[in-house]
């Protein structure tokens, strides 16, 4: 979060079961919204990913550089595009190597 912007590292560093239950249950509640559970798996470790690289990166900027503004629009744009990806590749189920985890 933008008020605590520590908070997903530190999940990360000492409380890895935490993240990992809120990511099954987000898996759960997309599979219940009728995406099968792949698609869901895809769906989320995806998006954890790109938050982990958007938390690792902004901790690392330069704010000489780039201004948390700018931050958060690369930060809203990024996962806009990413919303209409899943949105169009989802239509045509997920593929085969994000099924299978690769």
């Amino acid at each position: 979060s933008r008020r605590h912007p520590a908070t997903f590292a530190t999940l990360l560093r000492s409380r890895p079961t935490v993240l990992v239950t809120q990511v099954a249950h987000i898996v759960d509640d997309l599979a219940n919204t009728g995406l099968d559970e792949a698609a869901a798996q895809v769906v989320v470790r995806t998006t954890v990913r790109y938050l982990m690289g958007t938390v690792l990166s902004e901790g690392a900027a330069d704010r000489s550089v780039i201004t948390q503004a700018e931050l958060d629009e690369l930060f809203g744009f990024g996962l806009r595009v990413l919303l209409a990806g899943f949105e169009d590749a989802l239509g045509d189920g997920v593929p085969e190597a994000a099924a299978d985890g690769r």
